[in-house]
């Protein structure tokens, strides 16, 4: 017998034993199942894959959206910007800051320096009792009442003055070398620290020696009667032995 005939008939064989154990039936089944759901799965796969105009209508969004989020990636980097630009002005800021601190520090430096000079010509007191000659001028009269640095009261009537250098308590004899005209005054604050002024006088002592209040300024010698001592005790200037000489 030729083998193709002994193949078919063997193929033949096998699938009558498959049809009568129902295996060909279960397999056509399935095939059947799978042809009818196969339409639908043709049917709806179009409306997935198929383009519409609405799809082109929802894509618009998307592009305002991936607009908007490239808005806000560019906002953070303004910002960045605008704290760039700021920081110049803040660096102006406190440069500024630190020259007013420089400032106000110099003047505070100058004041001390200014201060301790006044205390150091304080500490240097004239115990000489040598006369003096140099300018003169008085309180304002709104000067009243101020505690002068013996811890009394400024009195504009009274005799009173200022010297940076003689001993607070010191008795002096002040002259008008314009015009000759004197008056006794006692030292009870410091003072004048204008240049070239070596006393100050109250108002009633100013008239007494003829200053002008105009001029508020005049050229005297001052010369020291009695000097206080740091017992207590006092003791005679050169005026004052002058004066006893020549009586």
């Amino acid at each position: 017998m030729p083998r193709n005939l002994r193949l078919n008939r063997l193929a033949g064989w096998l699938m009558v034993s498959l049809m009568g154990s129902g295996a060909i039936g279960f397999s056509a089944g399935a095939h059947a199942a799978a042809r009818q759901q196969a339409p639908h799965h043709r049917a709806a796969a179009p409306a997935h894959t198929h383009p519409h105009p609405h799809k082109l209508n929802k894509a618009k969004p998307a592009k305002a959206k991936s607009a908007s989020a490239k808005s806000s990636r560019a906002t953070p980097s303004g910002s960045a910007h605008a704290s760039k630009g700021a920081r110049p002005a803040k660096a102006a800021a406190r440069s500024a800051r630190s020259l007013h601190a420089k400032k106000a520090s110099a003047g505070a430096n100058a004041f001390r320096v200014a201060k301790a000079a006044r205390g150091a010509a304080h500490a240097r007191q004239d115990l000489s009792g040598h006369k003096r000659v140099g300018k003169a001028s008085f309180y304002a009269s709104k000067l009243e009442g101020r505690k002068m640095a013996d811890g009394t009261r400024m009195r504009l009537h009274d005799d009173n003055a200022a010297s940076k250098t003689l001993p607070l308590g010191t008795t002096a004899r002040v002259t008008n070398l314009e015009n000759g005209k004197s008056a006794q005054v006692t030292i009870q604050d410091r003072g004048p620290y204008a240049k070239d002024r070596i006393v100050d006088l109250s108002p009633a002592t100013a008239r007494k020696i003829g200053i002008d209040p105009r001029d508020g300024v005049a050229t005297v010698q001052v010369e020291p009667l009695t000097l206080p001592k740091a017992d207590g005790s006092a003791r005679q200037g050169n005026a004052a032995d002058k004066s006893a000489s020549s009586r």
